[in-house]
């Protein structure tokens, strides 16, 4: 320091004053340095060897790939030299009985259906209680099929007429129809959005709903003007 004005940079050695506006006095009288650039090149220097604020580095074996790293003294347990390398070393080492979230291996169950035995997961029974009693998803659709079993079941709410036109005997009666009909309309020779047309009423006329003989392959629209000329009647 020259004067209470003037000091000298120790990196440079060129001679700096006080930054007007931008600097206070006791701000100057800490700076040691004219500028940043000289405070880097100066720690930079100073840095190095026995010097260094990391002076206390030792050297770290890496536990998968061998790889010899400097780590200060709070890094010194870890094994790995990275996330790479503790992955590949758990994948290869830690499976089955020595992973540490082994839970027993996958149980046994038999199947509530076809009573085939399978296996699963343990964690699987965590999401319901009726989970895994089901072989396959085959399995679970034959047993939901079945009226009170199935989770949609209202208690047979649904009308007796569309439960008839539902049945698998109306299906195929229908089939049966449109074969005879070789799929075609028979009033326009249309191919394409087929209906079944009942000649007898279908609530008139129960004995005769699934005659082949009382049906008739029409089309969507040759239907609909079929049963406007048919006001008041069902078909």
């Amino acid at each position: 320091m020259l004067n209470g004005k003037i000091k000298k940079c120790e990196q440079c050695g060129n001679e700096y004053t006080l930054r007007k506006r931008t600097e206070k006095p006791f701000q100057f009288r800490k700076r040691r340095f004219c500028s940043n650039a000289c405070k880097m090149k100066w720690l930079a220097s100073f840095n190095t060897g026995k010097k260094a604020h990391n002076n206390k580095q030792t050297e770290s074996v890496c536990k998968q790939c061998g790889k010899i790293t400097m780590r200060p003294p709070c890094l010194l347990n870890r094994p790995f030299c990275g996330v790479k390398c503790m992955g590949r070393w758990m994948s290869g080492k830690q499976r089955g009985k020595a992973h540490w979230n082994w839970q027993g291996g996958k149980l046994k169950r038999n199947c509530i259906v076809c009573g085939k035995e399978f296996e699963f997961d343990k964690g699987e029974l965590k999401r319901s209680k009726n989970s895994r009693i089901f072989c396959s998803q085959s399995c679970k659709a034959k047993y939901c099929s079945i009226k009170e079993r199935n989770p949609n079941w209202k208690g047979g709410i649904q009308p007796e007429h569309l439960r008839i036109r539902n049945s698998k005997e109306a299906k195929e009666w229908k089939r049966a129809v449109l074969e005879r009909d070789n799929h075609t309309c028979q009033k326009c020779e249309a191919i394409e959005s087929l209906h079944i047309h009942h000649l007898k009423l279908f609530s008139k006329f129960k004995e005769d709903r699934f005659d082949i003989k009382n049906g008739l392959t029409l089309c969507a629209k040759c239907h609909y003007e079929l049963h406007s000329k048919l006001q008041g009647q069902e078909n």
